[in-house]
């Protein structure tokens, strides 16, 4: 699951404070979850900044309906990460997401990136002597399908400015037994609270030389920490 972190959905506050909407963002959790909701709540500054001032506007539990705005994002990503950055990005939408809506009836809505209206244009352009394609993306919908679409972004972004030890295609072995290869088969993109992780699966390799066909054993699942260079690479690359 990739699901909303408190911290995620509270930012939002200062990201929508020149739309001046008079509404609070906050995490909400009931019992059937342990996941936050994303709920709107009565902005009880920005109702009567006078009378009010001392009031904590984290305790208002007045919902009110859900937003629908336009927002507008932006980005720029250097040329040759593009095909990297759109397949991280199709990894991320594919995993499912709990996080809910609720609007001033307490109901329940599923986030959907689907019901948004989005106009994107994406141009090159060159800075820092380097080449780039900038995204200028417009959206317009509910606000939690907007949230979506941007974490999606900004989490295949998090994972873009990760550089992994190892290559796809390496040979690594597992530190506490070396005398086994495996071959790095994909990369495994995880998100532990605020933290990006990439993990790697691996196949251990049953053949011992060059053949037609290279067989492979078991696959798992490790982290970076829990692997190392193979010898046998090693020794080969120094031999050519």
């Amino acid at each position: 699951m990739n699901n909303f972190t408190d911290k995620e959905i509270i930012s939002w506050n200062d990201r929508l404070f020149e739309h001046q909407m008079n509404v609070f963002i906050k995490p909400i959790y009931d019992n059937s979850t342990i996941n936050p909701n994303i709920g709107y709540l009565v902005n009880m500054m920005s109702v009567d900044p006078v009378n009010n001032w001392a009031k904590d506007i984290y305790k208002s539990e007045r919902v009110v309906i859900e937003p629908r705005l336009k927002y507008i994002y932006n980005f720029s990503i250097k040329k040759s990460l593009i095909d990297k950055y759109n397949e991280i990005l199709n990894i991320v939408k594919s995993i499912p997401v709990a996080t809910n809506s609720i609007s001033n009836d307490k109901s329940k809505r599923t986030l959907d990136t689907k019901n948004l209206k989005i106009k994107e244009k994406v141009t090159e352009h060159s800075i820092y002597k380097e080449d780039y394609f900038l995204y200028d993306i417009e959206l317009e919908g509910l606000l939690g399908d907007i949230m979506l679409y941007i974490k999606q972004i900004e989490d295949a972004l998090n994972f873009l400015s990760k550089k992994p030890m190892f290559k796809i295609h390496d040979v690594v072995s597992l530190p506490n037994d070396r005398s086994m290869d495996y071959l790095v088969v994909d990369y495994i993109y995880t998100k532990v609270a605020n933290t990006y992780n990439i993990d790697y699966k691996i196949a251990e390799i049953i053949s011992s030389e060059a053949e037609d066909v290279i067989r492979y054993g078991s696959n798992r699942i490790t982290d970076e920490k829990s692997l190392t260079w193979s010898r046998t690479q090693r020794i080969d690359e120094v031999i050519e």
